[in-house]
């Protein structure tokens, strides 16, 4: 679900859709707690990123996962509805965040977080990462 962070940047794929997610949003953070909310209240959770020159919607309802884009071309919007198994969608998001975990720690470099904020951030989100599987 997320690739390795690089430079500030990263990709979301979600079944056949893939977009660039920036540094601009704690992209882990919020994937976390929005698969988290959706998985403890069943609601639909929107998620929302700026990939620096449009930005899209990402959001998790029953079964589904529907992504807003705005579309550069037409001042206008796209979507894309992606049936998804929320079991194996929150094992990849977990597994990709911990796979990376020291990247993803770091991901808000322009906030020059202390090594004891690090450290922090660490915790948030791996127990997030727990907490999403724990469904």
């Amino acid at each position: 679900m997320l690739d390795t962070p690089k430079y500030g940047w990263s990709h979301v794929s979600i079944g056949s859709w893939s977009d660039r997610c920036s540094y601009l949003d704690d992209v882990p953070m919020e994937l976390l707690k929005a698969m988290k909310q959706f998985r403890t209240t069943h609601l639909p959770t929107p998620v929302k990123f700026d990939a620096e020159g449009y930005e899209y919607i990402i959001l998790f309802d029953v079964g589904v996962v529907h992504v807003i884009t705005e579309s550069e071309a037409d001042d206008g919007y796209t979507l894309a509805s992606l049936e998804v198994d929320y079991e194996a969608l929150a094992n990849e998001l977990a597994g990709d965040v911990r796979r990376d975990i020291g990247a993803w720690t770091r991901w808000l470099d322009y906030e020059h977080l202390s090594e004891e904020e690090l450290a922090q951030r660490k915790v948030q989100l791996l127990t997030l990462c727990d907490e999403i599987l724990a469904f």
